[in-house]
């Protein structure tokens, strides 16, 4: 049997000379409870709230099982009949969800105060120098960094290869410009180079597609078609010439020529010096 309150404001008053606590006391003896879920408001699902310097989030449950849920204890649920918490028991709620409480997430309790523009203290963090807040691991009561992931740029590797530094770059006609130490207005230009043998080299792979684009003309190598040559230019490891090849499938090689007859005619017209200038790795 259960009381109400109204019925516990009749037992009081029958027992004049003791409070409520001791009128309880001595029911409970009898094994009569004052029901507790007179004066417990219930949570929705989602709502975040703070127990006793934890914070917690209502989330819902596909059963009673109490597995997993903050008060849960090896005897029970230890939340029955703490004021403030809420109903956790479909029968008990007005959704009819039943409910576990999990700890909540230091973004969760955050933005509950935002939402709810509660008057809090505030406590400025000096974050390390090269750091940020990690807020995935972060919790409200332990604030964690870590390391600033910079994305690099390309300003960032010129930056680091020419300013203050010796390097060469080209003019308009093809000179190439040796610098002794290179300026903060001029690191960023997109015609420097680390070394004379890396200009020479841009600027044959250049002369080679210039000759290409002319005796190919408007042709593009069909990398779907897996029968046709498309022809490129090598150096022969057994003494250094240039060769001519053909791939069916793409490969790495820059400039592609239409058929054998031009790729030949490209070595002619350039020299072999000049393509293996625009072929070389040791620039």
């Amino acid at each position: 049997m259960k009381l109400t309150e109204e019925m516990k404001k009749k037992i009081d008053a029958y027992f004049e000379r003791k409070s409520a606590e001791e009128v309880e006391e001595i029911l409970k003896r009898y094994g009569i409870e004052i029901s507790p879920k007179e004066n417990i408001e219930e949570r929705p699902v989602g709502d975040v709230f703070e127990f006793e310097g934890t914070k917690l989030k209502v989330v819902k449950s596909m059963d009673s099982a109490c597995f997993g849920c903050y008060f849960h204890t090896t005897r029970g649920c230890k939340h029955q009949n703490m004021k403030g918490i809420g109903a956790c028991d479909k029968k008990d709620r007005s959704d009819r969800n039943y409910v576990k409480f999990i700890k909540a997430s230091y973004q969760q309790f955050k933005q509950l105060l935002n939402e709810n523009n509660m008057e809090t203290k505030e406590v400025k963090i000096q974050v390390p120098e090269g750091y940020e807040i990690d807020k995935e691991n972060s919790t409200f009561e332990l604030i964690k960094f870590k390391p600033i992931k910079k994305v690099l740029t390309y300003e960032d590797v010129a930056e680091e290869l020419f300013f203050g530094k010796g390097m060469c770059y080209t003019t308009y006609d093809g000179s190439i410009i040796n610098v002794i130490s290179c300026s903060k207005s001029e690191y960023k230009q997109p015609n420097n180079f680390t070394s004379e043998k890396q200009a020479q080299k841009l600027l044959a792979i250049n002369r080679l597609m210039n000759v290409a684009r002319y005796l190919n003309g408007d042709w593009q190598p069909d990398w779907s078609d897996g029968t046709s040559q498309k022809y490129y230019l090598s150096i022969k490891k057994e003494d250094s010439s240039i060769t001519t090849d053909f791939a069916l499938q793409k490969c790495s090689e820059v400039v592609h020529f239409k058929t054998l007859y031009l790729a030949q005619q490209a070595i002619e017209i350039l020299g072999e010096e000049t393509i293996k200038l625009a072929l070389s790795t040791d620039w």
